[in-house]
């Protein structure tokens, strides 16, 4: 997945054109720390 924040408020995705439930699975379950770690102050 290609994903970067377009605005403030927009997360723009970009999956695989061909990808498995598994794949999507799998992102879904990581998401919620991918966004609590970009979102934590340095």
């Amino acid at each position: 997945f290609l994903i970067n924040a377009a605005a403030p408020d927009v997360i723009r995705l970009a999956p695989p054109l061909i990808i498995s439930e598994a794949q999507i699975g799998g992102f879904l379950d990581a998401l919620p720390g991918v966004l609590d770690a970009v979102g934590a102050p340095a």
